[in-house]
């Protein structure tokens, strides 16, 4: 078995204070698709110019298969379609988004190399087009997934 890599647990209260929620809709359709609820494997889970340029080549290697939706994962298994796609929508203001930000570990493995926070630099230019900092706006977050069952 692989060695499970972990890309979290240097900022794992941020994750919990900023990252959204997925709709329970969601849960409710993959747990219908299954008889057996003892085994799961999740991986995965989140702009622009900041996202490819600036933290681009700070993300773990394995980020590629979330770029591609999942299509370049080598998947043994039985694909099961859900009925449609889902999204995750969130009230977040100015501050609550730069704490999101500061969640990803490529902001981190940048932080780590460069000792300066490049998320700074992206909320300056949001505040621009912002307004009211403490205002909250409806953030969009894609969500993709391959699910399965093990053939037999």
């Amino acid at each position: 078995m692989k060695k499970t890599i972990d890309l979290f647990s240097a900022q794992a209260k941020l994750y919990k204070k900023y990252r959204p929620h997925y709709p329970e809709e969601f849960f409710n359709e993959i747990l219908g698709l299954v008889k057996n609820r003892s085994g799961c494997w999740d991986c995965g889970t989140g702009n622009g110019h900041f996202y490819r340029e600036t933290i681009g080549p700070y993300w773990n290697e394995q980020r590629r298969h979330i770029d591609s939706k999942y299509e370049t994962i080598d998947f043994p298994f039985d694909e099961i379609e859900l009925s449609k796609p889902y999204h995750i929508e969130a009230l977040m203001n100015l501050s609550q988004l730069e704490g999101y930000f500061n969640t990803w570990s490529s902001v981190q493995n940048y932080k780590k190399k460069n000792r300066e926070n490049s998320v700074g630099d992206l909320i300056k230019e949001l505040k621009k087009y912002w307004g009211n900092q403490s205002s909250a706006k409806t953030i969009t977050f894609p969500m993709f997934s391959k699910i399965g069952i093990v053939k037999k």
